[in-house]
């Protein structure tokens, strides 16, 4: 099973109203919420591990968990508010004003959490709550602790308008990164972690430690793996018709990993001798997730049923 450690929100997106002028509509969102979701729904074995509220926003969060089949036994319900994003729409990546103070996502620690069992081959965490102490504390711990244990994951999904210390957010990240096997990131979130480097010579420095692969996104210019011994698998970005890219990125490693799963390739002793072929085949199949996500509003990612539907081979691909 691959446990998603991290944030479950509520995004509030803009909607245009009948009798003019705009409003909000509330949907599930959060990187690792969307992650864990499609991950879930693309038929995976998926668990999330994090603060829920108690409030209805809470109760939204778990019944979207629910209908995607995402074991919440690590997950810890706290009588706390839920975080709430607003979303802005534009030309570019969508931007977030954030309201998190004294969330249930702030308030969740280690000590309140059950500890992983066996049955969880990988641990994946990510965005908001690698930014605030002490949850973001709390991750880095577990991160460490969970070393050489199972295959851990990171997708920084970096927002450094929030961090009240950047320079120690980007040193976290940086820290988090070399413990992990799998290292998932856009070239924005490169730009913060590590200034005028490239997404090469980045991966390359990854590789020469911990990790296995190194996934890098580039929005519309598609995305590329980075294995060990110089390996690098590129894949386009599949043509959609875009409402828009609110968790496009989330939708990418989660295709990713789901196949990898899938494909019995996602275990501590098996991901090190990944082919470029099957890392290939991981990457489109996540390419088709991705591209299917841009064509629903908001974080709503694709069931696999509609992967299959626009015209996915599932019997080339494994």
């Amino acid at each position: 099973m691959i446990v998603v450690c991290g944030d479950a929100l509520i995004d509030f997106l803009p909607v245009a109203l009948p009798e003019g002028g705009s409003g909000y509509i509330p949907v599930c969102g959060g990187s690792c919420c969307n992650i864990a979701t499609a991950i879930g729904r693309l038929g995976g074995k998926v668990g999330f591990m994090g603060g829920l509220s108690e409030d209805f926003f809470g109760a939204m969060l778990v019944q979207q968990f629910n209908e995607a089949g995402i074991d919440l036994r690590y997950a810890t319900r706290l009588p706390f508010d839920t975080t709430l994003a607003f979303v802005r729409l534009g030309d570019d990546e969508p931007e977030y004003a954030f309201y998190d103070s004294g969330s249930a996502a702030r308030h969740w620690t280690l000590k309140g959490a059950p500890s992983l069992g066996t049955e969880v081959d990988v641990l994946h965490i990510g965005s908001v709550t690698l930014i605030h102490p002490p949850v973001s504390s709390a991750c880095e711990s577990l991160f460490e602790n969970e070393q050489g244990k199972r295959v851990l994951s990171i997708d920084p999904n970096c927002r450094p308008g929030l961090a009240q210390d950047p320079e120690a957010y980007r040193q976290r990240l940086n820290r988090l990164c070399g413990m992990a096997d799998i290292v998932k990131l856009s070239v924005t979130d490169l730009g913060f972690m590590q200034p005028g480097v490239g997404p090469h010579s980045a991966a390359e420095s990854w590789l020469s430690n911990q990790a296995k692969i190194v996934l890098v996104s580039r929005g519309a210019g598609g995305a590329t793996v980075y294995l060990a011994g110089g390996r690098v698998v590129e894949v386009p970005a599949r043509p959609a018709r875009v409402v828009d890219t609110v968790g496009a990125g989330d939708a990418l490693i989660a295709g990713f990993l789901t196949h990898l799963q899938q494909s019995g390739d996602l275990h501590r002793d098996s991901i090190g001798a990944l082919t470029g072929d099957r890392a290939r085949k991981a990457l489109e199949f996540a390419a088709h997730v991705a591209s299917l996500a841009c064509e629903h509003r908001g974080s709503d990612p694709p069931w696999r049923r509609e992967i299959i539907v626009a015209g996915y081979d599932e019997s080339s691909q494994m």
